[in-house]
């Protein structure tokens, strides 16, 4: 279960409840992405978003961001460790540490297995 009252630190490695291969059979499952939480002036979290480039590039952004209000609705940039590293602006509520991602992860290996486990001797 998570804990949505957790406190989002920069530099956090966070999850989100996803994996490759999670549509799949567990056995195609890989481990969870994770994900580093980025300040919301890092230029990561900018880049390829409205012509931006370099630091000058991620504040005139961010100014027009923030009069839209995008950043008060509880939005955090998160850098993805992707085979392509990648930023999304996720959600808050939508993110849980890492630690306990993972572990939600093998819990629930654990439970299809088991229950795959049941079933063939079932039939």
């Amino acid at each position: 279960m998570c804990c949505m009252n957790f406190s989002i630190r920069v530099g956090m490695s966070v999850g989100a409840r996803r994996w490759p291969g999670m549509g799949g059979h567990t056995d195609s499952w890989g481990e969870p992405w994770m994900g580093e939480v980025l300040r919301d002036d890092d230029p990561r979290a900018w880049q390829g978003r409205g012509g931006c480039s370099g630091v000058l590039g991620a504040r005139v952004v961010r100014a027009k961001v923030r009069e839209t209000a995008k950043l008060r609705v509880g939005l955090v940039p998160v850098l993805w460790h992707f085979e392509v590293p990648t930023v999304h602006w996720e959600r808050v509520a939508g993110l849980r540490r890492y630690d306990e991602d993972l572990a939600m992860w093998r819990r629930e290996r654990r439970r299809v297995a088991d229950a795959e486990a049941v079933a063939r001797e079932v039939a």
